[in-house]
């Protein structure tokens, strides 16, 4: 058995948050453009009908604009992560407060697997939850390969003696 060096830390990659910045940010900036165009314009919005342009414009902008802020927090605050430390699991999560579970607290690993099947390739997202000794999930979201984080957050669980459920 390899001995960890704690703390380790998941997180999930930078290239997904920096594309929930600059994507949503650059079509922010264009509903911006849009808002403050001086030509009269109406947009159809689906079944709802007609909207003027600088209004649509300003929709976007702020929708998107939200969305861009949650991609950049996500960058700074470098969250959601989830750490193993010498007392325990600490699970950060970005506008939540942290939950630290200690090791004699943890009770089992859980993986849950979401497939969506597209037209060129299947999207597989890999979710862990942590439970509790009373009852509790608690889960950082998509962090990567949850095959080898559940294998860690074992291997090291069987060395600070936390009693988990066969996995």
């Amino acid at each position: 058995m390899t001995e960890d060096r704690l703390p380790i830390v998941f997180t999930p990659g930078v290239g997904g948050k920096l594309a929930m910045f600059v994507i949503p940010g650059l079509f922010a900036v264009a509903g911006v453009v849009k808002a403050f165009d001086e030509r009269y314009s109406e947009v159809k919005i689906g079944p709802f009908g007609y909207i003027d342009g600088h209004t649509a414009g300003w929709l976007v902008a702020l929708t998107l604009g939200a969305l861009s802020l949650l991609g950049l927090a996500m960058l700074v605050f470098r969250c959601p992560s989830l750490t193993l430390a010498e007392n325990g699991v600490v699970v950060a999560r970005c506008f939540k407060a942290s939950v630290n579970i200690p090791w004699s607290a943890l009770a089992d690993i859980t993986v849950m697997t979401a497939r969506r099947r597209g037209r060129w390739r299947t999207e597989v997202v890999d979710v862990i939850y942590l439970a509790t000794n009373d009852g509790r999930q608690v889960t950082p979201g998509p962090l990567g390969k949850a095959e080898d984080i559940e294998a860690t957050i074992r291997r090291v669980a069987a060395t600070k003696g936390a009693a988990l459920r066969a996995g």
